[in-house]
């Protein structure tokens, strides 16, 4: 049993381990916890999500955060879309530090980002919700998806109930 576990981790720095644990009791209130967690993550391989850069909304959004890598770190789909909303928010908050606006990089940097993971639309919808929920730039990324997805005026319906659009959804006709 050591050696798989000794196994599972190989291939992590200690630093960026040591920092996610602290991280994650300093949000979670409890290092037990933290710890327990942590080992979960070893073994599907998510310290680098755990330990990022991106600016959180509070604790609030840096608990959800953890919650998402935490409950997606599958190696698949669900890992793409916190992969995806990682590299995309890091992108757009190193130009928007700049003094670059968000709806003048949002497009670009996604487009960057999906190069990488190849994520489809309902990912991408996934990711907007995330960041929403989760970065300190989100309620103003919110509002710029949806008026970018908006077909008729459901962006602006969206805005002002605070709901993300799926921008996976087909428009098959009919009225407004």
């Amino acid at each position: 049993m050591v050696e798989e576990k000794k196994e599972t981790l190989e291939g992590y720095e200690l630093a960026g381990a040591l920092r996610a644990l602290s991280l994650m009791a300093a949000s979670f209130g409890g290092v037990i916890e933290a710890a327990r967690d942590l080992a979960e993550c070893a073994k599907i391989r998510s310290f680098d999500l755990l330990a990022t850069e991106m600016e959180f909304a509070g604790e609030k959004g840096r608990r959800d955060w953890y919650t998402q890598v935490l409950i997606n770190a599958d190696g698949g789909y669900g890992e793409a879309v916190v992969r995806y909303a990682n590299a995309w928010a890091l992108a757009m908050q190193k130009r928007l530090a700049a003094g670059e606006k968000l709806e003048d990089v949002a497009h670009e940097e996604s487009h960057k980002a999906d190069k990488t993971y190849g994520i489809t639309g309902f990912q991408y919808g996934c990711a907007v919700s995330t960041l929403t929920q989760a970065w300190k730039h989100g309620d103003a990324l919110r509002r710029w998806h949806n008026l970018d997805t908006q077909l008729r005026n459901e962006g602006e319906k969206a805005n002002e109930s605070g709901g993300v659009l799926n921008p996976a959804l087909l428009n098959l006709g009919g009225g407004s």
